[in-house]
C-alpha cells in the first residue's frame, strides 16, 4: 500500500531549511525491495533473557506512548493543519517543538559500536531496550559497545534482527543508574501520516567526541507497508538512529539512503512492534542488506569526506575503475556521467543511479586544470576499506561508519 504527501511550493524550502540550521549541523541501499523471494530460515540465538520493563507488545507499548508524549500547543495545532506554514511565525510555532523533542531525544540518541563499524540507535526504555537498523547490529548476541552524547560508553548485547524490514534490537548491559537510562517513548503502531513533521537524529561519520546528535528536519513523504519515505537527510553512520514524531515518539528507524538527497528510507515502527517478540527473542532472519549490495550495486573506488565541499577524492582504491581511469588522491571530481557534482555525497547519489558495468565519464580537476577520464564502473563484490562489510557465509552483514 502506497500513500504520498502533498508537496510543498518551492517558495518555503528557504525557510524550512532556517528551522535546521538554527538546531544543528548535519546508509546507501537500494530502495525497499517490493517482495523477498525467499526468507533466510530464522535463527535463534540462545538465551539472551527477558528485556525487563520493556513494552511487551502492541498495547503496552501504545499506553506508554500516549502517557510520555509532549503535547502540542493549540497554536502548533493549527499551523500543522494547514497543508504547509506560510508564514515565518508559522515556523517558529514548529521550531519551538521541534526544541521540546530535542531537548528530550540527545540523550537518549546513541552511537553502536560493534567490531570497526559505527551505527547509531536510540533508547526505548528505562532499563536500555535499544531500537536500531537490522544491519547495525547485523546479527544476534554480539557483545557491542553504546556510546552516549556525553562521551561514555557502556557494554550492550545485540537481539533479534530482520534483515528484509532492516529492524534490530539491543540492550545495554552495564547496570543502569538511579532512575533508569534516558529513554524515548514509541508511538503507537500506524498513527504516522503522510506530510506530518519529523525530526531525525543520528551519528552521521560516526561518533564524534563532543558532538551532539545532529539534528535534522523533514516531512513524511510517503508510506510504503513497512517503511517510511522521508526528506530527513540521511549520511552514512545514521543508520539506526530515530526518526520522532512532533510529540517525541519514535516513529521509525534510520535505515538506507535514497537515490537523492530528499529521498530516504525509515524501518516503520510498526514493525518492531510486530515482531516485538522475535526481536526480544534474539531471533534472526531475512536476508541483509550488505548481501543485496554486493549484488548489485556500481563499484567506483574512491573515498572522500562526505561533509566537504568540493567533492575532493581523499583514496583511490587500487585496481578499481577509478585508478585505472587516472583518478588520484586530491583530485577534484567536478562532473561524474554528465552531471554536475558539487560534493561527495551528491557523487554517491549520482553513482548510485548507475548499473555495475556501465560505461560512464568522469571529469576532475586537477592542477587548476580540467581532465576527462572515462571508465567502466565495477561491481561491489569484495570487502573494501571503510565499506560495507560482507559476510556471505552467513548471510549478513553490517553497514555503518568504519573509522
Amino acid at each position: 500500500m502506497y500513500r504520498y504527501s502533498r508537496s510543498i511550493p518551492s517558495r518555503h524550502f528557504a525557510l524550512i531549511a532556517l528551522i535546521a540550521a538554527a538546531l544543528a549541523a548535519p546508509c546507501r541501499a537500494a530502495p525497499p525491495a517490493e517482495a523477498a523471494a525467499e526468507p533466510a530460515a530464522e535463527q535463534a540465538a540462545g538465551a539472551l533473557g527477558p528485556i525487563v520493563g520493556a513494552p511487551a507488545g502492541v498495547a503496552a507499548a501504545d499506553e506508554a506512548a500516549v502517557d510520555l508524549a509532549l503535547d502540542l500547543p493549540p497554536q502548533l495545532e493549527q499551523v500543522l493543519a494547514k497543508p504547509y506554514p506560510d508564514t515565518v511565525a508559522d515556523l517558529r510555532q514548529i521550531q519551538r517543538q521541534v526544541r521540546r523533542v530535542v531537548s528530550r531525544a540527545v540523550a537518549a540518541t546513541v552511537a553502536i559500536e560493534l567490531d570497526d563499524s559505527v551505527g547509531s540507535g536510540v533508547i526505548v526504555s528505562p532499563d536500555g531496550l535499544v531500537l536500531t537498523a537490522g544491519h547495525v547490529v547485523s546479527e544476534p548476541n554480539q557483545p557491542i559497545e553504546v556510546l552516549f552524547a556525553d562521551g561514555s560508553r557502556v557494554e550492550g548485547l545485540s537481539y533479534g534482527c530482520d534483515h528484509d524490514a532492516d529492524s534490530g534490537m539491543a540492550r545495554i548491559t552495564t547496570p543502569a543508574p538511579d532512575g533508569g537510562w534516558p529513554f524515548m517513548p514509541i508511538a503507537p503502531g500506524g498513527s504516522l501520516e503522510c506530510g506530518e513533521w519529523v525530526v531525525g537524529l543520528g551519528q552521521p561519520n560516526g561518533f564524534e567526541e563532543g558532538r551532539s546528535p545532529p539534528v535534522r528536519l523533514g516531512r513524511v513523504l510517503m508510506l510504503e507497508d513497512d517503511t517510511v519515505v522521508t526528506d530527513v537527510t540521511l549520511v552514512g553512520g545514521d543508520s539506526g538512529g530515530p526518526l520522532l514524531n512532533l510529540r517525541g515518539q519514535v516513529v521509525g528507524i534510520h535505515s538506507r539512503i535514497g537515490p537523492s538527497v530528499e529521498r530516504n528510507y525509515h524501518v516503520a515502527v510498526g514493525d518492531f512492534l510486530e515482531d516485538w517478540e522475535r526481536l526480544s527473542e534474539g531471533r534472526l532472519w531475512g536476508q541483509s542488506v550488505a548481501s543485496e549490495l554486493a549484488n548489485s550495486a556500481p563499484l567506483l573506488g574512491v573515498a572522500g569526506d562526505p561533509r566537504a565541499t568540493p567533492c575532493r577524492v581523499t583514496q583511490v582504491f587500487p585496481g578499481e575503475p577509478a585508478e585505472r581511469a587516472g583518478v588520484r588522491p586530491g583530485d577534484l571530481i567536478v562532473r561524474f556521467g554528465g552531471e554536475r557534482v558539487r560534493d561527495f555525497a551528491e557523487l554517491a547519489a549520482i553513482a548510485y543511479r548507475s548499473e555495475p558495468y556501465d560505461r560512464t565519464t568522469i571529469v576532475v580537476e586537477r592542477n587548476g586544470e580540467e581532465l576527462k577520464f572515462e571508465l567502466w564502473l565495477g561491481k561491489l563484490s569484495d570487502q573494501m576499506p571503510g565499506g560495507p562489510r560482507l559476510e556471505r557465509a552467513t548471510g549478513s552483514g553490517r553497514l555503518g561508519m568504519n573509522p
